[in-house]
């Protein structure tokens, strides 16, 4: 049995050096055509695996990842300010949580928040996650060239524990991707009651297909139109989060793993 998580390193060349592209795909590629079964986190990553790699759809099986959903939650937690205020971070500011990647449009959202911030000049942009860019110092060079100096901040990664504090303090938070293998930030935001932007081509497509804060295009312009919707309306924000918590109920890590022991069981019949 294998896990193939994503697909980047087929679908976004240009994002890795060609020999680690290489040594990727060749890899995935053996496996996936060797193995009894391939598992995938996403029916649509599996859709991409079964087309590129041309596996039989009954060697398919998709086991969704789960959250937290004790840590990951709305209500706020006593230490939750000092975990931020520790970090530098102040109210209020938008949140993009995860490696800073080329596909992950750093530069779009950053224009994005340029945009933003014209009409709201208080806010701030945290950016926490490791910024692992082919070209790290581009992400200072765009922060520069939009004058947002002193309005984004990125502590680079940040432990487990300051997660769900950081999430539960923004008003927003931001998750737009070329392509991604599940998108759990997107889930973690959302079970800690708090809104996201977000791209389409993520597990919430699955769980949630009508899901009202898509971006209709993965452009700064999309994404700027997008977070105004969701801060414009906080009615119809807060009733979008009441059926995200319903939602949710069901994707914990318990989900999960009787997902992937059923899987085991059909890879390895008695």
């Amino acid at each position: 049995m294998v896990v193939l998580h994503d697909l980047s390193f087929e679908l976004l060349p240009e994002d890795f050096p060609p020999r680690e592209r290489w040594r990727r795909r060749l890899l995935a590629r053996h496996a996936a055509r060797r193995a009894d079964r391939v598992l995938t986190d996403t029916a649509h990553v599996a859709g991409l695996v079964r087309a590129r790699y041309r596996v039989p759809a009954e060697r398919l099986g998709v086991v969704p990842l789960g959250i937290d959903l004790q840590d990951f939650r709305a209500q706020p937690r006593a230490g939750d300010e000092g975990l931020r205020a520790a970090l530098g971070v102040r109210t209020p500011y938008l949140l993009w949580l995860g490696t800073v990647l080329e596909r992950r449009l750093p530069k779009e959202v950053l224009e994005a928040f340029a945009g933003l911030r014209s009409e709201r000049p208080e806010l701030q942009l945290v950016i926490a996650g490791a910024n692992r860019m082919r070209e790290p110092q581009r992400l200072q060079g765009w922060i520069a060239e939009l004058g947002l100096q002193g309005a984004v901040l990125a502590p680079g990664w940040v432990g487990e524990a300051s997660l769900a504090p950081l999430y539960r303090g923004a008003e927003l938070g931001v998750y737009v991707s070329r392509h991604e293998g599940f998108g759990i930030p997107p889930l973690e935001c959302l079970a800690c009651g708090t809104p996201v932007v977000v791209s389409s081509g993520l597990a919430l497509d699955e769980l949630w297909p009508d899901y009202p804060f898509r971006c209709r295009e993965v452009s700064a312009a999309g994404i700027l139109a997008t977070a105004r919707e969701v801060l414009a309306d906080r009615g119809r924000t807060e009733a979008m989060l009441a059926r995200a918590a319903r939602l949710l109920e069901r994707q914990d890590w318990e989900a999960s793993s009787r997902r992937l022991v059923a899987e085991l069981r059909r890879a390895v019949p008695e």
